[in-house]
């Protein structure tokens, strides 16, 4: 969570394209930082939680 975190910030101070900001972290692709920014955009800092996966 700390790294999404760092990401979205830089988003934020430098205004940089999704595309541009996908290639300086070394994100296998730019929709995943869509997906971070509207998962914080819908549930703040909790909703990039990482979720548990398999059976419960």
């Amino acid at each position: 969570m700390p790294f999404k975190r760092e990401v979205l910030k830089y988003m934020n101070e430098y205004g940089a394209s999704i595309n541009e900001i996908a290639v300086h972290y070394n994100l296998p692709s730019d929709s995943t930082l869509l997906n971070w920014a509207n998962q914080f955009k819908e549930g703040g800092i909790d909703a990039l939680k990482p979720k548990k996966k398999g059976r419960l």
